[in-house]
């Protein structure tokens, strides 16, 4: 067996942890870090952290100063497509296409398993029209809602 002297008892030192900021605590028998060593490091990390805060935050301000204008300039300097929401143009082409369209969201309406309840016949013949449903088909659903009166087909939403 090695002969261990007294300098080499006590904590093993890992990375940059140096033994002597060290100190053993005999109640809990683990190895503590000096208070004085801790206030330090406290210290040391709390100005690192203002620092990095401030940084970002002079960050932003710039961003913001950059990105200030209309969207309509943000955009053109992003590069991002724009989309005119107020098209004038029809949603639907043609007669056909417009009929087409009809019949293919009354088919995916009647899919959705939402129903309101009858009062009079206390049956669920009512269709619930989801949020999902109007905002996925919402530039169509001015003709949509006409077309299922046209067809009396009872919906709610």
């Amino acid at each position: 067996m090695q002969n261990m002297s007294k300098s080499n008892k006590g904590r093993k030192k890992s990375g940059t942890k140096n033994n002597r900021d060290y100190e053993y605590d005999p109640v809990t028998k683990t190895h503590r870090l000096k208070p004085h060593v801790a206030a330090k490091r406290a210290a040391a990390h709390a100005k690192a952290k203002a620092e990095k805060l401030a940084a970002q935050a002079s960050d932003e301000r710039n961003h913001r100063i950059t990105t200030k204008g209309s969207p309509l300039q943000r955009a053109i300097e992003q590069d991002i497509p724009i989309v005119n929401s107020n098209d004038l143009r029809p949603c639907c082409a043609t007669v056909d296409a417009l009929n087409e369209r009809n019949e293919a969201m009354l088919v995916e309406l009647r899919g959705t398993t939402q129903r309101a309840i009858d009062p009079v016949t206390l049956r669920p013949d009512i269709i619930v029209v989801p949020w999902w449903f109007v905002r996925k088909h919402g530039r169509h659903m001015a003709h949509f809602r006409t077309f299922l009166k046209e067809r009396k087909v009872r919906v709610t939403g």
